[in-house]
């Protein structure tokens, strides 16, 4: 009696086990998707055309030579719903404890909201919405 009592915990014991293995799998998986998501949708978006020699370098010499062509020929192809041409540069901030770099993102408002959502994030203010006058 005491021995089948005892392979009975052993049995659920690895039950246990092995389903609490398969949950932390299951949802680690479902953290990674999301977050995966997430950046395509608010960062990244589907896919990015860069000069060939940026992403080794990031450097602000490396530009596309003809962005016009490019972007005829993004709106010729029926397939691609709604694009977007960024500025991507690295920079740094400071304040008087510390500094750290950043990266400084140039985007045209009115085709950002169509590859991104981040306009459906904001909590308080508004998008890219000013009174001031830029200098000409």
């Amino acid at each position: 009696m005491a021995y089948s009592s005892s392979i009975l915990i052993v049995i659920g014991s690895i039950v246990l086990g092995i389903w609490a293995g398969i949950f932390v799998i299951a949802f680690c998986y479902g953290l990674n998707s999301q977050r995966t998501v997430n950046r395509i949708e608010s960062e990244v978006s589907h896919i990015q055309i860069h000069h060939p020699k940026y992403e080794k370098d990031f450097d602000s010499k490396f530009i596309l030579e003809d962005p016009i062509t490019l972007e005829k020929t993004l709106d010729a192809d029926p397939e691609i719903k709604s694009y977007t041409l960024r500025s991507l540069q690295m920079g740094m901030i400071s304040s008087p404890i510390k500094s750290n770099g950043v990266q400084i993102i140039g985007v045209n408002k009115e085709q950002e909201k169509k590859v991104t959502n981040l306009y459906t994030n904001l909590t308080e203010g508004s998008y890219f919405e000013t009174k001031r006058k830029m200098p000409s």
